[in-house]
C-alpha cells in the first residue's frame, strides 16, 4: 500500500497519495464544509409502473436534516417536475439522473436517440441555461442490441448556474425517457445497493467568486468560451481566469490572482477516453470512460480543490477517440 497523507485547512480535508505513475482513473475523497446560506437536496420519485417511458423527472424532498430557509430553492407547490429558485443568484448543483432507451423510438426524431437535458428557464419559460448531454446516446447505436440489454445510464448534473428569481429547473429526456425505477424515492431495491437519483441545490453567497468556461475539445485542442451567466459584470464576478494557447496551440487558462477554488467540471465524451486536467505540468484528475460500461457517451466530472497562484496554467487533454465533444469548467472561491 502506497504511503498516503491528510491535509486539513479551515474548510477542506484531502486525502491523496504522495505519488502516482499515469493512473487509467486518480481516485481521492476531498471535504469542503458546507457553505452558501441555503441548501435543499431532492430525490427522483419513483414510477410504480414499470412500463412507464415519461419524459420529465419528478421530485420529492429528500430525507435529511438541513436547515429549512425561506431562500434558496424549493419544489414547485404545483408542478412536482419543477425545482423553482425564490431568490436571484449563483447556485452549485449537484446530483445524478438515469435514463434508458424507449422500447420504440424512431431513429429521424433526433440526432441522438436518447438525451437527457437540464434546463433552466425562466417563469415565462424561457432557457437560461441549458446542459444538453446529461445522458446521451449517439446515433450509430447497434439496433440489433435487445432493448431488454439496454441498460439505464446514469448522468451527473454538475454545474454553477445563475438563477433568475422564480425561475424554474427541470430534467427532461428527449426521445428517450427518464428512468425512475433504481435509485429513487421510496427505493423498491433498497438504497445500499443502487446509485441514488437526487439533485442538492446550494445559493452560493454574495461575496462568493464564480467563474465558469465552455469547454470545447477536438483532437486534443481545447477551447474556452467564458459562459457565467446573470449579472456577468457585477464588481465580485471579475474573471479569474483568461483563456489563453500554450506555444503548441493547445488552448489553456491562465490564473490572474492566488486564491483556493473548487473545481466543478464535466466533459461529455465517447466512452473508452482518457481525460486529464493539469494544473501547471502535474495532472491533478484523470478520469476513464471504460469502454464496456456504456452505449457510447459519457461523463467525465473534474471535482476537486487547489490552491491557485496568479500565472498558474489549467490545461484539459484527451486520449482516445477524435469524436468532437464538449462540457464546463467553473471555478468556485473559497473565502
Amino acid at each position: 500500500m502506497q504511503p498516503w497523507f491528510m491535509k486539513v485547512n479551515d474548510q477542506v480535508v484531502e486525502n491523496s497519495f504522495f505519488s502516482l505513475e499515469e493512473p487509467h482513473c486518480l481516485n481521492f475523497i476531498t471535504l469542503v464544509r458546507v457553505f452558501g446560506d441555503s441548501i435543499a437536496r431532492w430525490s427522483v420519485k419513483c414510477e410504480r409502473d414499470p412500463n412507464s417511458e415519461h419524459s420529465i423527472i419528478k421530485w420529492l424532498p429528500a430525507q435529511d436534516d438541513f436547515p429549512r430557509t425561506s431562500q434558496g430553492a424549493i419544489l414547485d407547490e404545483n408542478d412536482e417536475t419543477k425545482i423553482r429558485f425564490r431568490k436571484a443568484g449563483y447556485y452549485l448543483l449537484l446530483g445524478r439522473v438515469a435514463a434508458r432507451l424507449k422500447k420504440k423510438f424512431n431513429t429521424n426524431e433526433s440526432k441522438y436517440y436518447g438525451t437527457v437535458r437540464l434546463e433552466l428557464r425562466t417563469n415565462g419559460g424561457l432557457p437560461l441555461h441549458i446542459d444538453a448531454e446529461v445522458v446521451s446516446y449517439p446515433n450509430n447505436f447497434n439496433e440489433d442490441l435487445s432493448f431488454n440489454n439496454k441498460m439505464a445510464e446514469y448522468g451527473p448534473i454538475n454545474d454553477i448556474i445563475y438563477a433568475e428569481s422564480d425561475s424554474y429547473i427541470s430534467v427532461r429526456a428527449t426521445t428517450g425517457a427518464c428512468f425512475a425505477r433504481h435509485g429513487t424515492a421510496p427505493s423498491p431495491f433498497g438504497v445500499d445497493k443502487i446509485p441514488t437519483q437526487s439533485l442538492s441545490a446550494i445559493r452560493l453567497d454574495y461575496n462568493m467568486r464564480v467563474d465558469r468556461y465552455q469547454v470545447s475539445l477536438y483532437q486534443n485542442k481545447v477551447s474556452y468560451k467564458r459562459a457565467l451567466g446573470g449579472e456577468e459584470s457585477v464588481p465580485n464576478q471579475a474573471p479569474l481566469f483568461v483563456a489563453a494557447d500554450d506555444r503548441d496551440g493547445l488552448g489553456l487558462l491562465k490564473a490572474l490572482e492566488d486564491c483556493r477554488c473548487i473545481v466543478i467540471g464535466c466533459l461529455s465524451c465517447k466512452m473508452g477516453d482518457t481525460v486529464s486536467l493539469y494544473k501547471n505540468n502535474d495532472a491533478i484528475i484523470h478520469s476513464q470512460l471504460c469502454e464496456g460500461s456504456g452505449h457510447g457517451y459519457g461523463s467525465h466530472t473534474l471535482n476537486t480543490v487547489v490552491e491557485i497562484k496568479a500565472n498558474d496554467t489549467f490545461v484539459i487533454k484527451s486520449r482516445g477517440s477524435d469524436v468532437q465533444s464538449g462540457g464546463h469548467l467553473a471555478f468556485l472561491t473559497l473565502q
